[in-house]
């Protein structure tokens, strides 16, 4: 053998020491298990984040120990070998081994195989790599979502019980005003009594007097004059107590329409109109003082709807109209239109008002829950992420917002007369 090959014998033995020197390195120092298993599942070789993984301290307390040993569940370890005999590959396998201390570790575990020339598996090398963490944090965010959910349901309740504060809320700012609109009634009523009772007193002074007189017949007639007159005063001020009866009733229907508080809460035939006029009754005093409302209603067929809660949609729009216009302060009363009309199977409802309007900023955001450009203690901002809840959600409807033409705020509110999808 020449100098020549010797060199070059010499150099290639280098090569290959620096290259064993260099894997080595690589296997001992990878943060992951990295190891070798015979065809009989022994581990025949193992690098120090193995070791550290499985919880020993010395190579030799693993190697030509069966591999399921390390496992936390061995019938884990006999499904991830069959899958190494049909695929000679197995990817991202989630194991559990075994700790020193017998705690579990979850991991990850990539295999491949060396076979003979008959296709049987010789050796197995795999990397192991610990996933402990990642288990964890995943724990624990189903844990925090599994707390986001519990207390979405206990919102939804705080909701549920709001929905009806906002209710009550509202029909109690409007009680003060209701209660005058009765009294107003009342008041002359009671009137029109004393003065029944002092006419009919003296109806009965002058049927007496008559009576008994000495010229009886002739002061008979002229009393029987009088009391014409008297009675036909009478007639005037039944009358005008009929009409106030009437419009205490009327006051009481419309508010008993309003609130519904003799049906159900499901879904029925409602009709809207008669719903706005009952609305309108309610909200009057809110109403009377800033503005006039201007009323066009078409031909609409009944709908299918909960009329309570639509009522309640139609007092806080018409309601917030009216208190935008008494913010502005104005000498003139403003003006609130209300619309109706039937269109390919739904019924529209349009509520518009001259006042200051809805900035564009903030025009997207009214229907948030506890949103509200309004002062602390003038309400909760529900009202429209409420009515947003009842016609959308409930209803199948929509409800959008828009500048109205020469300034204000258009409501526009689509329902299906046949009611809500599915």
């Amino acid at each position: 053998m020449d100098d020549d090959e010797t060199q070059e014998r010499e150099r290639t033995k280098a090569l290959l020491a620096a290259s064993e020197r260099r894997y080595r390195t690589i296997f001992e120092d990878a943060r992951d298990m990295i190891y070798s298993a015979n065809a009989e599942d022994l581990v025949t070789s193992i690098n120090a984040a193995g070791v550290a993984l499985t919880g020993h301290r010395l190579k030799s307390e693993i190697l030509g120990r069966k591999f399921s040993e390390l496992v936390f569940n061995p019938s884990d370890r006999e499904g991830f070998l069959h899958r190494l005999r049909e695929d000679s590959f197995v990817d991202d396998y989630e194991i559990i081994m075994k700790a020193g201390t017998g705690a579990s570790v979850f991991c990850l575990e990539n295999a491949t195989t060396l076979k003979d020339e008959a296709g049987a598996i010789v050796e197995v090398h795999g990397i192991v790599r610990d996933i402990s963490d990642r288990v964890e944090s995943e724990r624990q965010l189903w844990k925090a979502n599994l707390e986001l959910a519990e207390a979405n349901l206990k919102l939804q309740a705080t909701q549920l019980v709001m929905v009806q504060h906002e209710k009550l809320a509202s029909i109690g700012q409007l009680a003060a005003g209701i209660a005058h609109e009765i009294n107003n009634p009342l008041g002359f009523l009671k009137s029109n009594h004393s003065m029944l009772e002092k006419y009919f007193r003296s109806a009965r002074d002058l049927w007496t007097e008559a009576a008994s007189g000495p010229d009886a017949s002739l002061a008979l007639s002229e009393r029987l004059t009088r009391l014409d007159r008297l009675f036909s005063k009478a007639d005037g001020v039944f009358a005008e107590s009929a009409e106030g009866f009437a419009r205490i009733m009327a006051i009481v229907a419309n508010l008993k329409s309003f609130s519904r508080v003799d049906r159900s809460g499901e879904f029925e035939d409602y009709d809207l109109n008669v719903g706005i006029e009952s609305t309108l009754t309610v909200a009057w005093n809110e109403i009377k003082y800033v503005a006039e409302v201007v009323k066009d209603f078409g031909e609409l067929p009944p709908l299918r709807a909960k009329g309570g809660e639509i009522n309640q949609v139609i007092l806080n729009i018409i309601v917030n109209a009216a208190q935008a216009i008494e913010g502005q302060k104005r000498k003139e009363k403003g003006i609130v239109r209300i619309r109706t009309r039937a269109r390919s199977g739904s019924a529209i409802l349009e509520i518009s008002d001259d006042g200051p309007g809805i900035p564009e900023a903030i025009r997207n955001r009214i229907f948030d829950p506890f949103f509200t450009t309004k002062e602390p203690g003038k309400g909760t901002g529900l009202g429209l992420s409420i009515s947003y809840d009842i016609i959308v959600a409930k209803h199948s409807g929509t409800i959008r917002v828009e500048e109205a033409q020469g300034g204000g705020t258009i409501f526009t509110i689509e329902l299906p007369i046949g009611g809500p999808s599915g």
